[in-house]
């Protein structure tokens, strides 16, 4: 599924037709692109008869996911967008860990990168535990332990005849609540460090910034919805960036807020110096001033969002629908 991703496709397309597992459906939907992703794809579907093209009239991710699956043939789909660079033995590893081991969704482990030295510093930000809290984001060599959720992963293609599509009310996080949904289900989805691929993330700090903004706040409207939908690591920002403001706010009137106020943001300062530090001399100390500024406006960019959501929303909820049930494209 893709939109105006004349950039990254080829690269995606490549790692795709690279791949040791044969045969293998390539099915697609272009969100009305405006660019010449289309065209890209229509190349590849010239040299390539394995190559299905459609239209994602909705222009989203999640509608673009539930057209391809209603398209596709095979009893495993494998779902990537046009930022996923595979390893050549991706496919392969993904069926035969999924059909080994006996669990529902497998996925693996994500290497982030970009172009250039501000993309390259936000991968390094991205790929930290400190950056965030998903396993495969910054897990290299992880052996198989069952999760929340994956990136990219095999499903049986049965998942989606019985638990429904991807459900399109709440952008952004489409993946994460159908996972969510297959385990409530008792299903199992297994990450595996044998399963490798790459993420293209945004090269810019605006870019960055913007995804932060419009993910934060799907993620508080999907948790106010279903209390049960995110993981801790979801909420901390916001609460971080609460806890900011109220003991900064009352830093005038209370010298025991105000030691609160200093040692919560001496703690952060200290750390974001520790991971910029460590992660400037693993990779590159020229990473290191960037990093100091990345993490903070990631966090804070994030929580502020989450926070501003939390209240408009909470205030909101009389007059809101309940979220509606999971529907298709």
């Amino acid at each position: 599924a893709y939109r105006n991703e004349e950039e990254y496709l080829e690269r995606c397309l490549d790692s795709v037709f690279a791949q040791d597992y044969d045969p293998i459906e390539v099915v697609t939907a272009d969100g009305l692109s405006t660019d010449g992703s289309a065209a890209i794809v229509a190349r590849y579907a010239r040299e390539h008869p394995n190559v299905r093209q459609h239209e994602n009239p909705h222009l989203r991710a999640d509608h673009g996911f539930n057209v391809a699956i209603s398209h596709a043939a095979g009893e495993i789909i494998i779902l990537v967008g046009a930022h996923c660079v595979l390893a050549p033995d991706f496919v392969s590893k993904s069926v035969t860990i999924l059909e080994e081991s006996g669990a529902d969704v497998v996925g693996g482990t994500i290497e982030t990168d970009a172009d250039g030295h501000v993309g390259k510093t936000i991968a390094l930000a991205l790929s930290s535990p400190f950056g965030t809290g998903s396993k495969f984001r910054y897990l290299r060599s992880a052996g198989p332990q069952y999760v929340d959720t994956v990136a990219y992963g095999a499903y049986r293609a049965e998942l989606f005849r019985t638990y429904g599509l991807f459900d399109v009310t709440i952008p952004e996080l489409e993946d994460l609540e159908f996972n969510r949904r297959l385990t409530k289900a008792g299903k199992k989805i297994l990450m595996h460090g044998d399963i490798k691929a790459t993420y293209l993330c945004r090269s810019t700090i605006p870019g960055l910034v913007r995804r932060n903004l419009r993910t934060s706040r799907y993620v508080v409207l999907h948790f106010l919805d279903d209390r049960n939908s995110c993981s801790l690591r979801h909420l901390v920002p916001a609460i971080f960036v609460a806890s900011l403001v109220v003991l900064g706010a009352g830093s005038s009137f209370s010298p025991h807020l105000r030691a609160l106020f200093l040692i919560e943001s001496g703690a952060y300062l200290a750390a974001d110096i520790a991971f910029s530090l460590s992660l400037g001399a693993r990779h590159g100390l020229q990473h290191f001033p960037l990093l100091l500024l990345i993490f903070p406006l990631y966090h804070l960019s994030y929580g502020a969002s989450s926070l501003l959501a939390f209240v408009t929303e909470s205030l909101a909820i009389p007059f809101r629908r309940v979220r509606r049930a999971p529907s298709g494209a």
